[in-house]
C-alpha cells in the first residue's frame, strides 16, 4: 500500500469497501476515480463514450442501467461546463456554443 507521500495507481489501491448504500457510479470506483482526473477537459467526454459504445465486438458486458444514465448525464453535464466556459472566454452566445459543442463531442 502507498504511503501518505507516494500515490498508488489505480489498479493498486486498495479501496476501502463500498457503504450498503453505494450506488451507480459509486460501485465502480476505479471509473469515477478516472472521471473525476478528466473532468472540465474534452477527454472526459471520450471517456464516457468509450465506456458506454461497445468497442469490443461485442464481448463487452455492459453497464447497469443506473451506471449508464449517470455516465450519459455527466457526459451532457460536462458539454455544458465547456460551452459556458467558452461562451464567457470568447464571447460567443451561450446557446450557440453550446450547439457548436454538441456536434463535436464524442457523447
Amino acid at each position: 500500500m502507498a504511503s501518505a507521500n507516494t500515490p498508488a495507481s489505480a489498479n493498486t489501491q486498495i479501496s476501502p469497501a463500498l457503504p450498503s448504500e453505494a450506488c451507480g457510479l459509486e460501485r465502480l470506483p476505479h471509473v469515477l476515480n478516472k472521471l473525476c482526473q478528466l473532468w472540465g477537459r474534452p477527454e472526459c467526454e471520450a471517456y464516457i463514450s468509450r465506456l458506454i459504445m461497445d468497442s469490443r465486438d461485442g464481448s463487452r458486458q455492459g453497464l447497469p442501467w443506473e451506471v449508464a444514465m449517470e455516465l450519459m448525464f455527466l457526459g451532457e453535464l460536462s458539454v455544458g461546463r465547456r460551452a459556458l466556459v467558452a461562451s464567457a472566454t470568447t464571447g460567443v452566445p451561450f446557446p450557440q456554443m453550446l450547439k457548436r459543442l454538441r456536434e463535436t463531442s464524442p457523447c
